[in-house]
Order: structure tokens, then sequence, then C-alpha cells
């Protein structure tokens, strides 16, 4: 068993009992630590604990209601436990197991039961925490590769715009991405997805997007001999590249693409089911939100792309976001929304992207408190900067 020996918690009202027990693990190499009643039990519950052996009658906390609690527990859920009980019908069994007990030893202990048991479920904790250690592994390298390619770092050489952007995972890693592309210093295009779920799959999926957007804009550079190409015909490249697969998979992909025309004084946006886009008029103070018609990415077969165009001036914000912002919850069930989002915009206007990025996400924080995270956080503010 290696130098460090497993630990056993102990848990019977009955000190010869416990005596007994602890002399036992000790013949078969276990440490042991003992409690005398279930709330003693869950006290000494800890992460360290390997196994848990809990004897059914108890008063005030039968073993039951201990097996129940310990189900229910933050950090220690997963410890095995076996029932130590004198009770052999079968309605007492499906009890433990319906309360979540691994196994069961009657009384009176039979040492070889005890060992045979015990390691059987010692051996398959290992396992698994094993396995939990790889499947940790995976991720951070998987959220380390996710965050090198499927954001990375806005451009900063374009004169004319600034901006900032940012990504927050409710897991380790997830399906959010957003994309940068310059063409001559004077055009840039943004697009931001939200894949649909969570996890590993989600990601690889964001990942495939983002690859069929770069091939989108070199396969129309190509193709429209120098000439800059349309949004719309890059939107509909990256549906008929993606959408069959999507379809296949069963999944979904929002999608906001858009351009920044520095030339023409305008931003051309293709909105596929996504979440929309804030834009603040610094010229009237004007705050509002706009929404394309198109439908997500591997909804239909056949879509009909269009944009929507919006002509700019100095001191004008835009702000693609995801709807882990907008739809994060308070204690109270009430989400974040668009117009508190377009309010903060509003308000620090002024502030550089850096300076609305950092207001909106406190005020989301501030918003939720303690409430976990539901879902993925993106968000990207561009600014048309003050002649």
């Amino acid at each position: 068993m290696g130098d460090q020996r497993d630990t056993i918690l102990i848990v019977d009202d009955d000190e010869f009992n416990r005596e007994l027990l602890g002399e036992f693990l000790d013949i078969l190499g276990y440490a042991s630590v003992s409690a005398s009643n279930g709330h003693e039990a869950l006290d000494r519950l800890s992460p360290d604990i390997s196994a848990v052996l809990l004897d059914v009658m108890m008063p005030h906390l039968d073993g039951f209601e201990v097996t129940r609690r310990i189900r229910l527990h933050n950090t220690c859920s997963d410890i095995p436990i076996i029932l130590v009980t004198a009770l052999t019908n079968l309605e007492n069994k499906l009890q433990g197991v319906e309360a979540g007990a691994n196994d069961f030893i009657s009384k009176p202990i039979d040492l070889t039961e005890l060992r045979i048991r015990l390691n059987a479920q010692i051996k398959m904790r290992h396992a698994t925490l094993a396995l939990a250690a790889v499947h940790d592994q995976e991720l951070a390298i998987a959220a380390e590769i996710q965050s090198t390619f499927l954001q990375g770092l806005p451009p900063v050489n374009i004169p004319g715009v600034s901006i900032a952007a940012f990504t927050k995972s409710s897991a380790k890693i997830d399906g959010d991405f957003y994309h940068f592309f310059a063409y001559n210093g004077r055009h840039l295009d943004i697009a931001v997805g939200d894949v649909m779920g969570k996890g590993i799959q989600a990601a690889v999926l964001g990942a495939a997007v983002k690859s069929a957007i770069q091939k989108a804009i070199s396969r129309s550079l190509v193709l429209s001999m120098g000439e800059l190409p349309c949004v719309e015909d890059i939107v509909r490249r990256i549906h008929r590249d993606m959408t069959p697969h999507l379809i296949q998979l069963e999944t979904f992909v929002t999608l906001a693409y858009m351009r920044v025309d520095l030339d023409l004084k305008c931003l051309s946006l293709v909105d596929c089911g996504h979440t929309g886009l804030i834009n603040y008029r610094l010229r009237d103070s004007h705050c509002g939100v706009l929404h394309g018609d198109n439908l997500p990415l591997g909804v239909v077969a056949h879509e009909t792309h269009s944009a929507t165009v919006v002509p700019f001036e100095s001191g004008d914000i835009f702000v693609l976001y995801s709807d882990g912002i907008t739809e994060s919850e308070n204690s109270e069930g009430e989400f974040f929304g668009e117009l508190r989002l377009a309010a903060i915009v509003k308000e620090k206007h002024a502030c550089g992207t850096e300076g609305i990025l950092q207001a909106i996400r406190s005020a989301v924080l501030d918003f939720t408190g303690t409430s976990p995270m539901a879902d993925d956080q993106t968000c990207v503010v561009l600014k048309i900067d003050e002649s």
C-alpha cells in the first residue's frame, strides 16, 4: 500500500465496536480515525479520508441519514461508504443504496470479508482519483491551447480604433471564441461566437468554427481578386462549411460577424442568432442594441445571410458580448440583461476600451455576488477614436 496508509473513518456509537474495528484496520494496514455519532463523523470528514465504515443503528442521526449528508458534502461526496449493520432484510439494504452507500458489511464483522470489501472500494477510489487527475491535466492543457488559439490578443496597431476583449469560462474550458482580422489598416473584421454546451467538445467545435472563419476569409480574398469581400459572403462560406457537421452533431453555434470600415465610416453586422450589438453614439448620447435576423449556424442547411449597416462617428462605441453576461443571474434569479449592459457603456463612454471592459466585468460580478457562473462570459469593446 506504499509508505502512506489509507485512512478509514469509523463511525459507531459503541466504543467497543470502534476499538475492535480500529484493531482490524491496523492488522489490514490501514490507519483509522473514529467518531461516536453522526454529527462528529460529519465534522471529521475530509478529502484525506479514503473510506467510511458507518454503523446504521445510531441515535439522533442514523447511518442512512449520515450517508445522505456525506453525498451532499462539497468536497467529500465521492468517498466510499460501507454500512456496518446487523440488518439483513432487503428493504434496509435498498434504503442504504438509495441513501448512497457503496457496500455493506454484516455484524458480527468477519476480518476476511472486511479486507475484501474495503480493498475493493479503496482500489476503486484510487482509480477514480487517478482518472480525475489525468482529466484535470488534459483540461489544463486544453485551456492553455484555447487561450492561445481561440482568443488571442486584439490588434493594437490600427489607427482610428481601440479594442479590448476578455473571456471567462464557467468551466475550465468553454466554447466561446473571438477572432480579429485586419485587412489594410482601414478595415477590421471581428467575430464573436458561442458554441452550445461546455467543456472539451464545445472548445473543439469553437476551434473548428474559428478555423472555418479564417479559411472563409482567405478564400473570399482569393476569389475577389484583391477586392475586399463583403461580410455576407464570408458568413455564407462559414455557414456552408460548418452547418452540415453541426447538424450531424445536433448542436449549433451563434455568431456575430462585423466589419469596421474606417474609410466609409460604417460598420456592417451579420448576426447569426447571437446576442446583439451594443451601439453608443457620442453625438446624441443614444445607446441601443442592434439585432440581426439570421439563424445560428447548424440550425438549417440553407440560409440567406444579410448584413445590417450602421454609420459611425468619432467617439462611438460598439460592444459584442455573449449571453453569459446578459443572462448572469443574481440570488433572486434576475438576469443582468441588455439594459444594464447598455447603461454601463453609456455611463463609461468617456473611458478607454479597457476601462469600459473592466466596468462591465465589475458590474456583473457585483450583480451576481456569490452566485456561480452558469455560462461562459465573453465581451469585445471597440471604440472609434475621437479626432
